[in-house]
């Protein structure tokens, strides 16, 4: 680890919020299968640690590629969705519906919020059955008032683990 690098949260930290996430995503979808949606490229990792603590049936695992920052270190205040659900349908020639599907949106850190508030209003346009968001640390001092405003009213339910930060 480079030597410029603080640890600010514990790999055993880190350990037991996945585990402790996993727990209320099962406890809240008993009964059904979900289609767990990461944001690439930061969630994956985050991802994988969360699928294989989750202990449900998971009918789909896919994923989204959105950008705020372009080649610079500041957002630039607008998301792109670079990937999408059907570009990524189009190409595996299976368009994976997700209407009528329990959807839980993975997202490593939420900083400003704007890539978050873009994948969520997109995957809304797709009708389905509930959509929530499980995101590892929130940057809550970089976080806009609309995205704040989103994760009240727009969802059910969300995952959060607040950071330090």
């Amino acid at each position: 680890m480079s030597s410029n690098l603080v640890h600010l949260i514990s790999r055993a930290e880190i350990f037991s919020t996945v585990r402790r996430l996993a727990l209320e995503i099962e406890r809240d979808h008993q009964g059904s299968s979900l289609v767990m949606i990461g944001i690439l490229k930061g969630s994956f990792i985050f991802l994988a640690d969360l699928v294989r603590q989750i202990d449900i049936p998971i009918e789909n695992i896919e994923f989204l590629r959105l950008s705020s920052y372009g080649s610079s270190m500041v957002s630039s205040g607008v998301a792109t969705i670079t990937m999408s659900l059907s570009e990524k349908a189009r190409r595996e020639a299976d368009l994976f519906e997700i209407a009528g599907k329990e959807i839980v949106l993975v997202e490593d850190i939420v900083d400003t919020g704007i890539t978050t508030d873009t994948a969520l209003r997109y995957l809304q346009n797709y009708q389905p059955a509930s959509l929530r968001l499980c995101t590892l640390l929130i940057l809550l001092t970089n976080v806009t008032k609309e995205m704040s405003k989103l994760i009240e009213s727009l969802l059910a339910l969300t995952y959060l683990l607040h950071s330090r930060l």
